[in-house]
């Protein structure tokens, strides 16, 4: 009993009293304030992404009703829903090819770029059509490849420009990893297209085609006004560039709680055995800019056990895995504290930031307090730590 007892001790302290280092200037610390919006009957929660956006003042939260053609809009304040924008998928006024992610300027200007064909539909809340952008071609003759927005990387607008992000394509064969553009700036005036001359960091090689080791060149990204700076999930570097893209500086930004990041790559067989093990794979995800504080965060998915979960482990991973922590980084991208949070607390896929502190969502499916009716987000405050 003594001996398990230590054994438990010890992993405690492991985990949850790492020892403070230098760097640990900040911490985010949970609060009693959480922001609680109704699901209704018929739609299903989101576990992947939500999108913010502001109008006329006012802060509102979007998901897409997956897999249908709607998107539900609530507002922050009220924390109500208030508008279902259900879009046609059939004849001219329609949105062609499904669609998984969109980015809404205000109610009359939302983007959706469509999932099979290279063009971004836009529409407003009555579901009127009243643009469609084609980008399937660059001015020099590059065929481009469709994408879908997320929380992880969403468009962005500087100007009457739109940027655009890519993933590898594979359409260059063994050539995809140096070739493929990270990114592309879509000209919405003139209506032409331009590839940045970033490329992807050759983490994955062409025998990654067609297995899951290819999803080792997923990333992330934010814009802080000046930068972009690019986050690889199997990558503790950080990538810095300006709008052009044309000089690209890397930037240290190592978690202390992973020792070395790999890309993900398995062999086995059996579908659940995988998906675990993905789930217990260490690896980096998304990075915000919290303009409010002029700080970043940068998730992270600790190396975990997941032998005390019992269940869909594909559901796991999209509730946000077992642990996590968020790094902070202070405005010249150094790190200035990392918090490790409670095991299957949190789903960080879906978070956001607001005037008053970074918003976390707490459903997770293995959360206590989990329920489809109720999406929930609790408030993380950036505390300076007084030694």
């Amino acid at each position: 009993m003594i001996k398990y007892l230590l054994s438990l001790f010890l992993v405690v302290l492991t985990f949850s009293c790492s020892p403070m280092t230098n760097s640990d200037r900040y911490s985010l610390e949970r609060t009693d304030e959480v922001l609680s919006f109704p699901v209704i009957e018929e739609v299903r929660a989101p576990q992947i992404t939500v999108f913010l956006f502001k109008e006329k003042g006012e802060n509102y939260l979007s998901f897409q009703n997956l897999p249908k053609s709607e998107i539900l809009i609530y507002s922050m304040k009220s924390q109500s829903l208030v508008k279902r924008l259900c879009l046609n998928t059939e004849g001219d006024n329609s949105v062609l090819g499904g669609f998984g992610g969109y980015y809404i300027a205000d109610m009359e200007h939302i983007y959706i770029p469509s999932m099979y064909v290279s063009k971004i539909f836009v529409v407003d809340t009555a579901g009127v059509v009243k643009r469609k952008i084609d980008y399937s071609t660059t001015k020099d003759g590059q065929q481009l490849k469709p994408f879908m927005p997320s929380d992880k990387s969403q468009i962005v607008f500087i100007g009457d420009d739109l940027y655009i992000p890519q993933t590898v394509n594979l359409r260059l064969g063994d050539k995809a990893i140096e070739r493929s553009p990270i990114k592309v700036v879509l000209d919405t005036i003139e209506n032409t297209s331009e590839a940045l001359p970033m490329r992807f960091p050759p983490l994955i090689n062409y025998k990654d085609f067609g297995t899951v080791g290819a999803f080792g060149a997923e990333y992330s990204f934010c814009y802080d006004g000046n930068r972009f700076i690019y986050s690889f999930d199997a990558d503790e570097d950080l990538y810095l560039t300006t709008s052009a893209h044309e000089k690209v500086e890397k930037k240290k930004a190592k978690s202390k709680y992973i020792d070395h990041v790999t890309v993900f790559r398995s062999t086995e067989g059996n579908f659940q055995k995988m998906v675990r093990a993905q789930c217990e794979h260490a690896s980096y995800g998304k990075i915000l800019y919290d303009k409010y504080r002029d700080v970043y965060y940068r998730f992270v998915y600790p190396p975990c056990d997941t032998s005390d979960y019992f269940g869909d482990y594909v559901e796991l991973l999209r509730s946000g895995r077992k642990r996590i922590s968020i790094m902070i980084l202070d405005n010249k991208l150094n790190v200035v504290g990392e918090t490790f949070f409670p095991a299957y607390t949190y789903n960080p896929n879906l978070s956001f930031i607001l005037e008053d502190g970074l918003y976390v969502s707490l459903s997770h499916i293995k959360n206590p307090d989990y329920s489809d009716d109720i999406l929930r987000f609790q408030k993380l405050e950036l505390k300076e730590i007084r030694k």
